[in-house]
């Protein structure tokens, strides 16, 4: 990526485990305070995915994780 090479045209991918892809951690007595919820909010909306979607940026290349390719 930062030698300019695009990670769509690679021979083999890793896959990466479930647990390893956006982690987002708090303290447990954090969980439920307005920031959390925030951070939380902003990963899970329409203007993030289309960031993490948008063809023209390098991470839609990446994996994703279960929650962001499951269908409703």
């Amino acid at each position: 990526m930062a030698a300019g090479l695009d990670l769509s045209s690679a021979i083999k991918q890793e896959h990466l485990d479930e647990n390893l892809k956006n982690i987002i951690a708090v303290r447990s007595e954090d969980a439920d305070k307005p920031f959390a919820k925030d951070i939380v909010e902003a990963v899970k909306s329409p203007a993030y995915r289309a960031v993490i979607d948008d063809p023209k940026n390098i991470y839609s290349a990446f994996q994703k994780p279960e929650w962001m390719t499951a269908t409703p």
